[in-house]
């Protein structure tokens, strides 16, 4: 099964258990993208109910039955190393993301989409949203327990470690940006409905020349 995360900023979702009724997360808060009609979400719901009711000690392994980890601390180090500030650990809670259940092994991966808010902030903290606090009372679980894991904590920096040497270096990415910015430079120059002047497009493209020191400075922190 795929699905795809159904945002509702009036009622936004944090992964805490709504009851034993699938209607209250799919296609609500999960809206299946593959065999939509007959769907049985028993996975899914196992998956939500570990999250929640997972004993302490055993949190990474019992989670762990329905969840990749590794995948989803890979996806949480990319949103981290791209100071992604409306992915799943951004500041609306949880969403634009894809969420597939795997028929060889029957865990679930997590697949990013929608990424128009990254590089916003480069100085955003490694931490920043683990938890994500809406208020007191809202908690995104999932990032809440994995915080208090001390395993799955060392996982997320070593991951963070890996994206800061391999892609969060400003020779590798300079080259990425020039690329690009050979790509578009002419027809975005001639673009007479833009929303920005020429000047202006060439100071985004410096100010992402040099994104990589200063979010590279930012994580070594």
């Amino acid at each position: 099964n795929l699905y795809r995360d159904e945002y509702y900023w009036a009622l936004p979702y944090a992964y805490e258990w709504r009851g034993d009724d699938p209607a209250s997360y799919v296609p609500r808060r999960f809206k299946p993208e593959t065999n939509e009609n007959p769907h049985d979400p028993s996975a899914l719901m196992r998956y939500l109910r570990d999250v929640n009711f997972s004993t302490e000690p055993a949190f990474e392994a019992e989670v762990g039955r329905s969840l990749d980890w590794d995948n989803f601390m890979g996806m949480m180090s990319i949103e981290a190393s791209c100071s992604e500030g409306d992915g799943f650990a951004g500041d609306w809670l949880a969403h634009n993301y894809f969420l597939y259940h795997m028929q060889r092994d029957r865990k679930f991966r997590y697949i990013l989409w929608d990424r128009d808010y990254s590089f916003t902030d480069p100085q955003r903290n490694l931490w920043q949203d683990w938890p994500i606090y809406v208020d007191p009372q809202r908690t995104n679980v999932l990032l809440h327990r994995a915080y208090g894991t001390p395993s799955l904590r060392a996982k997320y920096l070593t991951r963070c470690g890996d994206q800061l040497a391999r892609f969060v270096n400003e020779r590798w990415f300079a080259q990425r940006v020039d690329a690009i910015y050979a790509l578009v430079r002419t027809a975005a120059y001639a673009d007479t409905r833009k929303p920005y002047s020429n000047e202006e497009f060439d100071a985004a493209v410096e100010a992402m020349r040099d994104w990589p020191r200063v979010r590279g400075a930012s994580m070594r922190e």
